[in-house]
Order: C-alpha cells, then structure tokens, then sequence
C-alpha cells in the first residue's frame, strides 16, 4: 500500500519557535528544523537541515528514509548524518537516503537526520521537501515547505519636508527646523524588519544614526540643529526579518550658514536734551549671511511702541521720542516677533535708560575739618557749617556739568525727628565753590538750622541737593545729619486721663509736671511759664506761681518736677497746655505741651457731696499703672482701661523689598501714635533679617506725640555673598505701652556676578540638554530602549525652558530657584541613559524577544533556546529543559549521547573554520553594539561548548 501526502506549511514566526510546526500522517510525524529562520532560508547561505521522523503507528516499522532535496538547492555532504549510529547514510542526486535492514524504526522511536544544503535562487519562492518512509509492507511520502528569501526589501519612494514643504533631493536650507523623512519600502517575502537611515557629512563621516518608526512607510526627522554649514547625504537602510539589506538608496540636502542680525549699541542727538525736546536715537543693524525674508525692528519707550519697520539687510535705523522728559528705557529690538532662526539670538535687542536729568550726587560731608560718609553722620550745633561735596553730571553721557553757580542749586532740609516735610532753605544755602567745576564737582556751604521760633530742631535731618540748569533737573539721593542741642520733654506722670464726676458738677485732678533735658547739651534758668486749661477748667494761682519761682539748670538726661497741682475739670476734652522756658547759649528757647486732655464722664451717682473726688479717688487710682521712669528721667503711666488699644499703628511700609547681592535701597516706614497721650520711648527695629543689613534712622527712642506720625528711615545694604532667598521679616515699632509688629518679605535677588554665572550655567545646561538628545538619538538608532530616557529628557527641557523664561524676563532669582531641579534631572538622564538596555544584542534575551534579525544569531541559537526555555536544535522531542531538571528517562542505548556529541563535534568543527576563516565584507555592517564578525563567531563557540556540558551532565 502506498499513501501520499502533500502539505505545504507556513509556519507562523515567533520569536521562541525555531522547528517547523510537525506535519503527522497516520501516526508518523516528520519535523523539520532549521539552523535559520523556521520558514526562510537566505539565498547563498548554507544551513543544516535536520529531519526528524518519529514512528508512532505499531503497523509501521521503517527501514528507509529517502528524502529529495529540491531542485532550488545544492546539497553539501560535510555534515551529512544521523544520530542513529546503525543506519547508513548517503546522498544520491537528488536524495538524501538513510537506511538499516536490521535495525527498524519501531514504534514509539525516533531518528534524526541531518545535512547542509545552500539555496541557489536570488529570488523569494517556496520550496517543497518530499521524505519518503519506506518499510516491507507499505511507502509512505511526506513533504513539507521551505521559503527561499534572497531579495532584500524594495526602497520605493524617499520623502524629504523642511517646514511644511518638500525638500527636493540636494535642496536647500537656512534654518535648522528638522527635515521630515518618510520612506516607502515593501518586501515581498518574510516582510520588512524596520528602516533606518545614516547622515553623512562631506567626507563620509556619520553625524547621526535615525531609527525609523513604521510599517511600509517608515518615519522619522534629521535634526539639524547640530549640523554645521555644508552637503550631507541621507543614506536609507532596509532589511527584511530575515537579514537582506538593501542600502542601494540616498538623498542629499545642502545646510546654508544660519543668517544673523544684530543690533549695536546706540548713539542719539541731542547729546544731553532739555526736557520736552525730541531725542532721536540711532542703531546699526548688522546682517550677517544672506536674509530671504523681511523681519521686525521695533523700538519702545518703557515697553510702550514707538516706532517700527521691516529690514532684510544691514542698515542704520533711528527712531524719534517727541517731547522727551524725565527719564526712561529705550530699546530697540530685531525679529521681534521671533520669525527667524538665526545663528545667535542673544544679540537681538539693545536698551538703555535716557535722561533729561541731571546726575547729583552727595559725595561726602565736610564738617568740623572731618569727612563723613552716608553711613556715619556728622553731628553739628545749630549754625554751624557743613560743606558738602557734590558731584554734577550729564546723565546721558556721563559729561560733568562745569558751569554751575549759587543761583542754580537748592537745599531742603527735613527734621525726621519732628515728623515734618521738606522745607528750602535759601539763606542758609551760602556758597558755592566751583573750583573743581572743571571735574563736576562742587563745595556746597550749608549752615546748619538756627533756634527759629525759639525751638532747637533738636535730632536727626535729612538734606537734598535740587538743581535747575537751563531746563536740565537734578535731585540727589537723602542725606542725613544729626543737630545737637538741648530738648526739653514735658510729661505728666500719673495724671488722670478720664474722670467721672458722679453727678457732680466738677472735679479736682491732681497732678505733677516732670520736665527732662533728653538732648546732649545743658539748658540753664529752666522754669514754668504758663500753665492753662480749656472747657471751663481752673487751676489754682498757688501752685503755679509756686512752680514759676523754681528755676533751675538741667544737664543732659536730667529733671525738674513740678508737684501736687490741680485743675478742677467740668467738661470731657479738657486739655492742659503747658510752656516752659530756658536758655541756651544766651538763646530763648520755649517748649510748649498741649497733649494732655481729659475725657468726663457722669455716672450720676454723687459721693458724699464731696463732688465725688473722694468717692471716685479709689477707683481712680485702680485706673492707673505706675511705669519705670523714662530714658529721660521722667515719668510715664499707662491707663489700665486702655491696655486693649492699639496705641501704636505702622501706617507706612513696604510689604515686598526687592534688593540684588551687593546693593543699598532706603525705604520709609512710618508708626503713627493713634492714641491722645504721649510716647517718650518709641523705637523701630526689625527682625527676621541679618541686623548688619539693616540701618534705622533714626536709631534709639524717640517722642512721638498724641496722635502724630513719625518717619523712619530704613536702610537695606546687602553684601555682595547674601543668600538668594525669602526672608520672612517683621517691623517691630514699641513704647512701653505696646508693640505693634507688620510682616513684611525681603527677597534678595542675585547680584550682577552671580547674574552672569547663571547664564553662563544656563548656556552649559543647553549644551548638555543637546548633548543628551544627541546620545539618545544614537542609542535609539543601535537597538535601545531610550523610553525612560526620553521622558526624563522631556521633563528636564520642560523645566529648562522655565528656568530660560525666566532668566530672558529678567526674574535671575526663579532662573536661580530652578537650576539644582533642572542640574538633578540632567544628571538622573544621564544616569538612566548609561545604564539604556539594548532592544536586541546577540545572545540575549532580550534580544529574541524584539526580533533581532536571526541570521546573526545561529548557530549561537542553541544557548539562547536554553535562556529562553525553547526545544534545543536536534529536536523537540528529546525535552532538554526538563533533562536539565533530571526528569528525562532515555531509555534505549542508542541514545546514549554518542551520535548528539558527533553533531555538536562536526558543528563545532565548522564554527571553528569560520572562526579562523578572514570575514569578506565590503564594509561592516553595525547592529545594535556590535559589528558582526570573528567576536561574535567566538561568542557562538562559547554556546555550544555550554550546549555540549550540558549534554554531558556537566
């Protein structure tokens, strides 16, 4: 009986199955395994095809196995065999035949028969193996399909776009926008694997290595940003699964040099203009390599539009400000819009403030033959001289004023410590020396404030420099002084602020009055002048005549007491006024005290007909809470019924101070008295900030009357090292009756050393964002998974474009913030980069499982089925994983080992002779880390060794 069967099989191509699927006719199957891919075969190539018959029908008992090699293929005797050492085999055209008269294939046995045989058609084809089993009592005939792939896929079409247009092949560009790329390729036999292209400069050096992504139609973008000017040629790359590479097509493009434009600094007329003139000011605007489209040249005056055109070469521009006055920001920018990618952007935009001002400065103070500086103050008496050392300049151009005279300049003088405003004083503004007017530089003689209106503006001042000249206005910065002198404080300790008159038509307040010298010289014939109430208030004529006779000397921080007077009150709002007079210098000098006043009320509740002074006395007295005595010597009360109230207020001050590293900046905090009695000891600090960068003028206590302001002069001077930072900090005002306390941010802005440290870091961190991409592009091109990589590198540009929109707004200190977030995720990119696990690399894991392509793979295919858990090369059926495990019971002594160890020997023998033999290649072919070649032959040898110990039971 004879029976036929003809199967074509195609088998289904997955990474871990290197057999044919096994093709079964009545109980016998054949299987079919290949050193290659388990369908194709590439043409030229010669693989060993190993045939494996197991007889699993009791009717059958080979005795001879003819299997016809196609037509299509030549056949090699070197490794003809089988691995039953009692068969003979031979090959007589066209078939391999294996054969034994003794010893049959019975039932449940299995053979193996192999040979080397090489494909001779360039083409893609299917071929068909007919095996033959034969035995006495019937012929069986078995054929299975094979695929002949010797084509490599078909480039059909290469597409190149540059900004949303077609690049023609060799075409042109300007810019460094990224050249779109999409390439058709097509195979018609085990399909296209990936495509992927080489940019190579003039002289055939490779500057990037591009992965294209697809099927059929493969994507991907040439980064020009790092190319410089010249030819390259897009070289396109094929393969199909099973290796065949087709290189044969290529494009070229030309990089043109990046054009520039740049803007100079500026020159303007007039030279120094007067206010409300027009200010033309001119720019040169260089253009650099050819311009093929217009762009913008704007100029603003403080951000606001005043000119603007288009330009496309070099040129001088200009613009006109009508009417200028004061001072304000020029600029002129080109491309403002930003349409233009040029070789540099940073030399684009060019400002600078104008001025119709004057430049005065207060160089110094010259009083009594001694300099002092802004930070330490000259302390004169009243009429005395200072001579200040001012300097004048143009503001423009910085071209010193020479021609000034007395007439020309004004000085204002402020006492800070009476809380009063700017007052000129003409006459005391006495000469003028111009003698170094040649430098800009003037002696002004100011004399000091005289005791007008019999008061000695006793504490510190602060002066300004105006002038006038031809239309040009000049102010200088405050400068500040202290007047020496005497100064008399009145208080009233322990008087009563509120009574209540209990049904009574008056009462009697008791009090004393405390004079103290709180200055630093000594006042002499110290007396009571007047003492007066209002609302209908007496005071007896005794005790003021008593407190008029004492007349006394008072030091510095020395007192007089006048004691036990009355005033008999009837109406709420009486207030007490008070003058004293002394003598200083044979100078009258009167010190009047109106502050005091008393609110009434009336229960209505009369005590004993005493006019309730008695009966309220006591209550009184509880109202009342005895304080240390004053700096003065005085003495100062607190009223218990007002504990609750705010006394003090900040009115004034800044809730944000803004200073760069090696600055100074004065800002004003103003505390108000919100009460109707009088602080002697009010003082100023702040905390929450380095005490050696703040200043307070004035410095120590001070009187503040009922419900007036007083300015305070602070000072911030941050050395050139301060801490970029937030500083949480509190204006702190005091007296002994209250603290009121404000918060308030001092940021400290970098400085212009650490400014150009951070762009110099910002233009670091951009190379090495463009170095990083660089290298994941080439990683990705070789085969690895840069997915980690790249979205760290998305996250790391994302914070690098905030840190560069900052720093570009001129916010230094957020550009500053973000550099160790934005230094770290460099770094962890880096790091995750390095350690980049290749998608495929021979002898992996992982590179089987991403479909490497397998003709680099065998014969070192044996160790990797053993890492993957697969079927060894000699047959699925002999289960060499679970040998490894000790669970293989071989059963008869044909397999004992002795025909795998002569297959692996002869396998060994020819990996050998191509270990030795010299590789011919026209030009090594890169994939992934390796170049093909006797290394990786080597790396092959070490697999079957490994194979062969395992075999062995090592």
């Amino acid at each position: 009986m004879k029976k036929i069967l003809f199967i074509c099989l195609v088998s289904f191509l997955i990474p871990l199955a290197f057999a044919l699927d096994s093709i079964e006719e009545d109980g016998v199957t054949l299987s079919l395994v290949k050193d290659g891919n388990d369908y194709w075969t590439v043409s030229s190539t010669q693989e060993l095809f190993n045939f494996t018959v197991e007889n699993g029908n009791n009717g059958y008992n080979i005795s001879e196995i003819n299997i016809t090699v196609p037509d299509q293929f030549t056949f090699s005797n070197d490794t003809l065999s089988s691995n039953w050492s009692s068969w003979d085999c031979e090959y007589i055209e066209p078939k391999v035949t294996c054969n034994s008269s003794e010893d049959l294939l019975d039932v449940g046995e299995v053979i193996e028969i192999w040979f080397s045989a090489s494909a001779d058609l360039e083409n893609e084809i299917n071929v068909t193996w007919f095996v033959d089993l034969l035995n006495i009592s019937n012929e069986l005939e078995v054929s299975i399909t094979t695929g002949i792939d010797g084509k490599p896929p078909q480039i059909n079409e290469i597409n190149m776009t540059y900004m949303g247009s077609d690049l023609e092949d060799s075409g042109n560009i300007s810019g460094r926008e990224p050249i779109g790329l999409d390439i058709s390729v097509s195979d018609g036999g085990i399909g296209t694997d990936k495509a992927w292209v080489h940019v190579v400069n003039s002289t055939d050096d490779t500057v990037q290595e591009i992965s294209l992504n697809g099927d059929g139609i493969f994507s991907g973008e040439v980064n020009t940003e790092s190319l410089d000017d010249g030819d390259y040629t897009i070289k396109v790359f094929s393969n199909d699964s099973f290796g065949n590479l087709n290189d044969s097509e290529e494009v070229g493009f030309i990089v043109n040099p990046l054009p520039d434009f740049e803007v100079s600094s500026f020159s303007w007329s007039p030279t120094n203009p007067s206010s409300g003139d027009n200010l033309t000011v001119f720019s040169n605007v260089a253009a650099v390599n050819s311009i093929d489209q217009n762009v913008s040249l704007v100029w603003k005056l403080d951000g606001t539009l005043i000119c603007e055109e288009l330009v496309d070469s070099a040129k001088e521009v200009n613009c006109t400000f009508t009417g200028f006055s004061g001072s304000g920001n020029v600029s002129v920018e080109v491309d403002s819009d930003d349409n233009l990618t040029e070789s540099s952007e940073n030399n684009n935009y060019h400002s600078r403030i104008f001025s119709t001002d004057l430049n005065v400065t207060i160089l110094n103070v010259l009083y009594d033959s001694e300099s002092y500086n802004s930070s330490d103050l000259a302390f004169p008496k009243y009429n005395e001289t200072l001579i200040l050392n001012v300097s004048v300049n143009y503001w423009n151009d910085q071209e010193v004023v020479t021609d000034l005279d007395l007439d020309d300049f004004e000085i204002y003088d402020k006492w800070v410590s009476g809380s009063g405003n700017y007052e000129i004083k003409e006459n005391e503004l006495s000469n003028v020396d111009s003698s170094m007017s040649t430098s800009g530089v003037y002696l002004i003689t100011y004399r000091t404030l005289g005791i007008s209106g019999k008061t000695l503006e006793y504490g510190n001042h602060r002066l300004k420099i105006k002038l006038n000249d031809s239309g040009h206005l000049g102010e200088s910065d405050e400068w500040d002084y202290f007047l020496d002198g005497p100064s008399l404080v009145i208080t009233f300790p322990e008087m009563e602020s509120s009574v209540d008159l209990n049904g009574a038509s008056s009462k009697d307040v008791t009090f004393d009055i405390n004079v103290t010298n709180q200055g630093n010289y000594t006042i002499s014939n110290v007396q009571l002048v007047l003492i007066d109430a209002n609302k209908g208030a007496t005071i007896p004529e005794s005790k003021i005549e008593d407190c008029k006779d004492e007349i006394g000397t008072l030091g510095p921080g020395k007192s007089l007491i006048c004691e036990g007077l009355k005033v008999e009150v009837r109406e709420s709002g009486t207030r007490v006024t008070v003058l004293f007079n002394g003598t200083y210098e044979s100078n009258l000098l009167e010190y009047e005290e109106d502050s005091h006043s008393i609110s009434v009320s009336d229960s209505g509740d009369s005590d004993d007909g005493n006019d309730g002074q008695e009966g309220g006395q006591e209550a009184d007295d509880e109202q009342w809470e005895d304080e240390s005595p004053s700096s003065g010597g005085g003495f100062s009360v607190t009223p218990k019924s007002l504990k609750s109230e705010d006394y003090l207020k900040i009115t004034t001050y800044p809730e944000k101070v803004e200073l760069e590293q090696g600055k100074r900046i004065t800002k004003i905090v103003e505390v108000k008295n919100v009460h109707d009695i009088e602080f002697q000891n009010v003082k100023l600090k702040i905390t929450g900030i380095n005490s050696s960068w703040v200043t307070i003028l004035p410095s120590g206590d001070v009187e503040l009357e009922p419900l007036k302001p007083k300015e305070y002069r602070v000072v911030f001077d941050i050395p050139s090292d301060g801490e970029i930072k937030d500083y949480e900090a509190e204006f702190e005002a005091s007296s002994s009756f209250k603290t009121k306390k404000q918060s308030f941010t001092l940021t400290v802005l970098p400085g212009p050393e650490l400014q150009s440290t951070i762009d110099q870091t910002i233009e670091d961190c951009q190379k090495q964002i463009a170095q990083l991409e660089k290298e994941i592009e080439e990683k990705k091109s070789k085969g690895y998974d840069t997915t980690e990589a790249e979205n760290k590198l998305q996250k790391l540009k994302e914070e690098f474009n905030k840190m560069l929109s900052y720093r570009d707004g001129g916010n230094y200190k957020s550009a500053y913030d973000l550099m160790d977030e934005t230094e770290n995720l460099i770094e962890e990119t880096t790091n995750i980069l390095s350690g980049a696990v290749a998608l495929s690399t021979s002898g992996s894991l992982t590179g089987l499982l991403t479909g490497i392509e397998m003709r680099w793979l065998l014969p070192g295919l044996f160790g990797l089925l053993l890492l993957v858990g697969g079927y060894t090369w000699w047959g699925r059926h002999f289960k060499l994983k679970e040998k490894l495990l000790g669970k293989l019971n071989l059963k008869k002594p044909k397999f004992r080992g002795t025909g795998r160890e002569k297959e692996l020997d002869m396998l060994a023998s020819k990996i050998k002779k191509k270990d030795t033999k010299p590789v011919k290649t026209k030009k090594k072919i890169k994939i992934d880390d390796s170049v093909i070649g006797n290394t990786e032959i080597s790396e092959r040898t070490k697999e079957l060794d490994l194979i062969k110990n395992l075999v062995k039971g090592k």
